[in-house]
């Protein structure tokens, strides 16, 4: 029993040390989990703990592939140091013309991390793209 506990208790330490190394890197948010057809929504790019980070690239093929998005305007990448948090942003603005719920889909940012190069996705983004009521009177 004693052997089990401990190796309960190992498995809780390891959980704990390694949860700051398994946190997503690079990361997608939107200012609005939805849109009405033709608004444009903000949808920004961060790649967090960036010291040592240098030429972060954003792959956009994905949504180029993808019909149901239209990337507006592309923002350049913006170095931010807030206290002693270092990250990158950047945002575009986007649109859509189909009704309905879709997935943003996830973005590859290529960058070089301490001389070496580093690739990673965001997450995929849950999206509705809303029709407004038309008032028939």
């Amino acid at each position: 029993m004693q052997k089990f506990i401990q190796h309960i208790i190992l498995f809780v330490l390891l959980i704990f040390i390694s949860a700051p190394l398994l946190a997503q890197e690079v990361v997608a948010e939107v200012d609005s989990a939805h849109i009405m057809i033709g608004d444009h929504l903000k949808y920004t790019l961060k790649i967090k703990n960036a010291t040592g980070i240098e030429n972060p690239k954003a792959d956009l093929s994905n949504v180029d592939t993808m019909k149901a998005f239209e990337v507006i305007k592309e923002f350049d990448w913006e170095k931010i140091a807030l206290n002693d948090d270092v990250f990158y942003k950047k945002e575009l603005t986007i649109t859509s013309f189909d009704s309905g719920y879709y997935y943003f889909p996830s973005i590859r940012i290529n960058y070089t991390k301490n001389g070496q190069n580093v690739s990673r996705n965001t997450q995929q983004i849950q999206l509705a793209v809303i029709t407004p009521q038309v008032d028939s009177l």
